[in-house]
């Protein structure tokens, strides 16, 4: 998770993003598949809510996963992982970095960040990350237009 984090912090400087660096990212991680497929932790809707993809074929709860990390070493680095993941990414994303976007709503669909996002009994540091990661993948992009909206209001003495 370090790695992540150094990745992160390569990605924006300034409040500003670094388009380079994050198309970079994007294409030694993202878009290659080798690597794709080891570092992105997907998530999907399931019985019991959004789960993560713990293993090659394991599927648990954010739920559970966020009990049990206490107590299970491995649960709790893969914890780490997972938010650090979600950080990079929204990162990656952010300032309309249509490249990742396109690569990473296959991973991360709106419907499961979002019950991630609204459930009160996840932990505020990961509905935080998944509101950061929503936001910078499913708001903050095209249309590139401003929108006008109609002014309604009037003064009464200028009627």
């Amino acid at each position: 998770s370090r790695l992540l984090r150094f990745l992160k912090s390569l990605c924006i400087c300034r409040g500003e993003a670094v388009q380079i660096n994050q198309n970079i990212i994007t294409e030694i991680l993202l878009e290659d598949d080798r690597y794709c497929s080891e570092l992105v932790i997907p998530i999907r809707k399931g019985a019991s809510g959004v789960e993560i993809l713990i293993s090659k074929s394991r599927w648990m709860g954010i739920h559970e996963l966020e009990e049990r990390c206490d107590e299970e070493h491995d649960l709790s680095r893969v914890y780490g992982y997972f938010l650090s993941l979600l950080d990079l990414l929204a990162e990656v994303c952010f300032d309309r970095n249509v490249r990742a976007m396109r690569v990473l709503k296959n991973f991360y669909e709106i419907e499961p960040c979002y019950l991630v996002a609204v459930d009160e009994d996840v932990g505020s540091l990961m509905r935080a990350k998944f509101i950061k990661l929503m936001i910078n993948l499913y708001v903050n992009r095209e249309p590139y237009e401003e929108i006008t909206l109609p002014l309604y209001t009037r003064v009464w003495s200028q009627i």
